[in-house]
């Protein structure tokens, strides 16, 4: 269970197990879609000042293809599954600057979002019924099915249209981001709301306690996990009668986060796949060995909360009951709205492990355009402009997603920034992230899904050792990897 109680905003991010596309459109064509009107969004505007001006005019403005012809109103639909009112405002600041950048278009955008439990079978339904959105959301996992049946068009012709105005050929875009996110060197989907890996703190613990305080980002002053136990131990408190009060680390079977696992093995000097893609190398020292201290916190170290203790969030970060939490950089933005002023809130980078260094995932979900959308030229021009340089700003300012344009890098949760909270471990972090994205692998979440999250759960709930549940599934795990291999033509 997430000892915050409830499912991320990033519990789409990998994606779940994809059905075959056909035949979830086969069963979805007998539902009607309960968003076959969309409506603008109006959700209400959070506190934080918008300082989005700023970085339009530090940025080039991107122009599309050919700017569509406007002499008829076209209505575009977007969709994600930002619905909560600090999702949705984001969302539709960055239509606002839409409409702000091409001032004469006659495009209309409607958002048309719908809830993370439900938001893939709606998009399929909507793509079945030929009413599917014009721009959407995917989880990375779900890019390469639904470009395999057709669902969404490759984008690097689209871009080379534009001429001069070519973003993603410019040196802005930082590259090898664009480049990871390709298959068999095409684009099929814009990086966007990339998070990285972090350890959130709660300061006001630590001080009342007397701890030394954690480390502000990466370099010789960072923690170590054996450090980052022994402050946790510091700050784990019981009653008399050894009823938990509040527990020094909060971690369950997946380590919190879409990433987590893999910056976890990876920075105890592992590896998740092999170069070609074909193999998983968690079962290889040191794999076991990392999966293990993730389990001892709770059983053998008695720091963390068991799954039957955090039941209903009554550990969680959230309500202050837990000081260090590894999870993901992107949460100083939702705590501005959810923690608030309960306790001193902020986060720390992912500790070092002996002398390899440190690794931390980078991942993202994707904008995509549907491939037999009616108004494809007035799409990609909506599709370059949220996945652009202007139209990240919001999600960058805020704080939820990591810049993939340098010249944003100083903008980046730059509304919060009178708060004094620490952002230094999300910037700096790029100079430690894992250069392969998993997700990209196309048999990767149904392996997960099967296979690989089963075990996890079995090492977590101290049902078998790492070393026994890594090797078990590793031979079956392989089966579908040498599959996902083929498929991205590397086996």
């Amino acid at each position: 269970m997430n000892p915050r109680g409830k499912l991320s905003r990033r519990a789409l991010l990998g994606g779940l197990a994809l059905p075959a596309i056909g035949s979830v459109l086969l069963a979805g064509c007998s539902q009607a879609s309960p968003a076959s009107s969309p409506t603008q969004s109006t959700a209400a505007q959070p506190a934080a000042t918008s300082s989005a001006a700023s970085a339009t005019q530090a940025t080039a403005v991107p122009q599309a293809t050919s700017q569509p012809s406007t002499s008829a109103p076209v209505t575009l639909v977007e969709s994600s599954w930002a619905t909560d009112t600090y999702g949705m405002f984001r969302e539709q600041e960055r239509l606002d600057l839409f409409k702000k950048t091409y001032p004469d278009s006659k495009i209309t955008v409607n958002l048309r979002n719908v809830a993370s439990s439900g938001y893939r079978q709606q998009v399929l339904t909507q793509l079945a019924g030929g009413v599917g959105p014009d721009v959407f959301r995917l989880g990375w996992a779900d890019v390469f099915p639904f470009k395999e049946q057709g669902q969404i068009p490759a984008l690097d012709d689209k871009f080379k249209g534009m001429g001069p105005n070519d973003w993603l050929g410019g040196t802005d875009v930082k590259k090898d981001i664009i480049d990871g996110a390709r298959y068999a060197g095409k684009l099929y989907g814009l990086p966007m709301g990339g998070d990285m890996s972090n350890v959130e703190v709660n300061k006001s613990l630590f001080k009342a306690s007397g701890a030394k305080d954690p480390p502000i980002t990466y370099g010789p002053d960072n923690w170590s996990f054996d450090e980052m136990l022994e402050t946790a131990k510091s700050l784990t408190k019981r009653a008399s009668d050894g009823t938990p009060l509040q527990f020094g680390i909060g971690t369950d079977s997946q380590m919190n986060g879409s990433g987590n696992p893999f910056s976890l093995v990876e920075s105890w000097g592992g590896k998740t796949l092999s170069d070609d893609w074909s193999q998983l190398l968690w079962a290889e020292d040191p794999g076991p060995a990392a999966f293990q201290w993730n389990a001892d916190l709770v059983w053998k170290q008695k720091v963390a909360a068991s799954s039957a203790e955090s039941t209903g969030g009554a550990f969680s970060y959230n309500n202050g009951k837990l000081a260090i939490f590894p999870h993901y950089v992107s949460q100083l933005s939702y705590h501005t709205q959810d923690v608030k002023d309960k306790f001193d809130w902020d986060q720390a980078p992912w500790p070092v492990q002996g002398n390899n260094p440190v690794k931390v995932m980078f991942w993202y979900s994707a904008w995509v355009m549907n491939a037999k959308g009616k108004n494809p030229d007035q799409a990609f021009q909506l599709l370059q402009f949220v996945g652009g340089p202007i139209g990240s700003v919001p999600g960058v300012e805020l704080g939820w997603e990591l810049p993939i344009f340098t010249s944003l890098d100083s903008h980046y949760n730059s509304r919060i920034s009178n708060l004094n909270k620490n952002i230094k471990p999300a910037i700096d972090g790029f100079e430690h992230r894992i250069s392969r994205h998993y997700y990209h692998q196309p048999r990767w979440q149904e392996a997960w899904t099967k296979y690989i999250s089963p075990a996890l759960d079995n090492i977590f709930a101290n049902k078998q050792t790492a070393a026994d549940a890594l090797k078990e599934i590793t031979p079956k795990v392989n089966a579908l990897l040498q599959e996902g291999a083929k498929l991205m033509g590397n086996a």
